[in-house]
């Protein structure tokens, strides 16, 4: 019994730091993107419904139409990684969705 518990400790703790969340995209948008978007992270996040958003980032469209959304980002300054997180957070935020975001 003792050994179940354990492998379903591990697993619950590998999952809990292997996904990425709508809050760390909320701050990277945050300390990342929002000088070159220029605007709240709620515009943002709202300017696509989830599936729209759903759809660029399944495409590997995501960076590219932040890009056009803000075009004073640099997009060779972002970490790779960090778009899972960012697209959680529009994902979360999209016009559609009902939640506000607090930045």
């Amino acid at each position: 019994m003792r050994k179940i518990v354990y492998i379903f400790t591990i697993i619950a703790l590998a999952s809990l730091f292997s996904y990425a969340d709508a809050t760390k995209g909320q701050r990277l948008y945050k300390h990342k993107l929002r000088k070159g978007c220029q605007y709240s992270g709620l515009k943002f996040a709202r300017t696509y419904t989830q599936s729209q958003w759903k759809e660029l980032y399944d495409k590997g469209l995501f960076p590219e139409k932040t890009k056009e959304l803000c075009p004073k980002i640099d997009l060779e300054k972002m970490n790779k990684k960090w778009w899972k997180d960012i697209y959680d957070f529009t994902y979360e935020y999209a016009k559609d969705s009902g939640n506000v975001p607090s930045c």
